[in-house]
């Protein structure tokens, strides 16, 4: 994230705001992405978990003597 922030500063100080407001794009574009696979890995996550744990409570419970 840093580098692309100085980027961003460079480009506003040589280029001006439109030039800043450029390269603040593919930075935002990469934080909603990563936003979007971190939820989505936490939801698979989740499900996998809530699977493996009704099994060994299953497994718990389900005593043949």
């Amino acid at each position: 994230m840093a580098p692309a922030l100085m980027v961003a500063a460079l480009d506003a100080i040589t280029g001006g705001f439109e030039a800043a407001f450029r390269s603040f794009v593919p930075l935002v574009l990469v934080l909603i992405f990563a936003l979007l696979l971190a939820g989505l890995m936490s939801f698979v996550k989740k499900k996998r978990n809530s699977k493996t744990l009704n099994n060994k409570e299953l497994n718990n419970k389900s005593k043949v003597v």
